[in-house]
């Protein structure tokens, strides 16, 4: 008989954070459920470690592909997956072991198309803090809304804290772009088909930023990064072209606080021929953004505002002050409107809490 949820988790060169990670789903209190793995052509022992865990235990399944990217594998996965209920997990990421039987539980009596939950992170430093992104969005449980009833569902830009019904899933045809920000275009499309959703104020979900990577920031800074938030956005942008003003607003004013500021990262680190395409880049996609600036910050607006003008070295050396600032006051260097994109909280707002746990 096919499980009751099926949970895709893409992998690639994650060997170190794979097991935790196999290990809170395979952990959950919904037992009923199957864990298909897509190798994504690692280069370490990530397929070795996956093939281990579905030698032990026959809920795990694993699918050995030539790396593709997080999208592509997520496809394979989900045309792999037997389950009447699909999950996505990221492979360094962890699972509360109540999540999937919320989750599942919530759908069963609503009939809803898809549940979403609460996500927090995990930072070296910091231990597990509410995701800003999500804590006010998921503040409270609502069953059977939508994003139309409940326009700040526009920031539940992720795929990984939701289990969606198969049924829904097929029909939609949905499938993830081979790009990095893959979620966002998913998640909204996702949103505006459904015909209701539940919202869960739990935590169903742990968002890992991994120990020891200043990559975090150096790889959403890079070109080919830039490029691929753009064209992500632009995406989101298209399909609420057509939506009601306050939908709309919305979407516009969460790219103004959550990347305007990145936008303006990038161009200060880069040189050359990377900054000035970046520059072209930055104005161009601010000219495109209009929002009335509901819950954007100052700074937020006067870097947008600044690109928008075609000031882009100007934006740039704005949050450079800001940074200086930030170091002569204690703070880590580096922009906080790259982690509040990766869904942490800034330095000024972040509360030390013990290590996770799972429930």
């Amino acid at each position: 008989m096919p499980p009751l949820l099926s949970v895709i988790v893409p992998a690639h060169r994650v060997a170190e954070y794979l097991p935790a990670c196999l290990d809170s789903i395979l952990g959950s209190t919904l037992r009923d459920l199957e864990v298909v793995v897509v190798d994504d052509g690692s280069p370490d022992e990530t397929g070795a470690i996956a093939d281990r865990y579905a030698q032990r235990d026959s809920r795990v399944r694993v699918l050995h592909t030539p790396n593709q990217g997080v999208g592509p594998a997520r496809d394979d996965g989900v045309r792999a997956a037997t389950g009447k209920y699909l999950a996505f997990a990221d492979s360094d990421d962890l699972v509360p072991e109540d999540a999937y039987e919320a989750l599942v539980g919530s759908l069963e009596v609503t009939g809803s198309d898809f549940a979403a939950g609460n996500a927090w992170r995990l930072l070296p430093d910091e231990g597990l803090v509410p995701s800003w992104v999500h804590k006010d969005v998921f503040d409270e449980d609502r069953p059977r809304t939508h994003l139309r009833a409940f326009p700040a569902l526009v920031r539940d830009r992720m795929v990984w804290n939701k289990v969606f019904r198969r049924s829904f899933w097929e029909q939609g045809g949905y499938t993830f772009p081979a790009m990095r920000y893959e979620d966002y275009p998913v998640a909204i499309r996702t949103h505006l088909d459904a015909r209701s959703v539940d919202v869960l104020s739990r935590r169903v979900y742990i968002w890992r930023q991994r120990a020891g990577e200043g990559s975090i920031t150096q790889q959403a800074l890079s070109v080919d990064n830039v490029r691929d938030r753009i064209s992500s956005a632009e995406m989101v942008l298209d399909m609420v072209a057509s939506e009601d003003e306050q939908v709309r607003d919305l979407v516009h004013a969460h790219f103004v606080a959550v990347d305007m500021t990145t936008l303006a990262h990038a161009i200060a680190a880069a040189t050359g021929r990377d900054r000035a395409e970046l520059r072209v880049a930055a104005v161009a996609f601010a000219r495109r953004v209009a929002p009335r600036f509901t819950g954007v910050t100052r700074f937020s607006k006067v870097v947008y505002r600044l690109l928008r003008a075609g000031l882009p070295e100007a934006a740039a050396q704005l949050t450079r002050w800001r940074d200086l600032r930030g170091v002569l006051a204690g703070r880590r260097p580096g922009p906080s409107a790259t982690s509040r994109a990766a869904g942490s909280p800034s330095p000024d707002t972040v509360e030390r809490r013990d290590p996770p746990r799972l429930s």
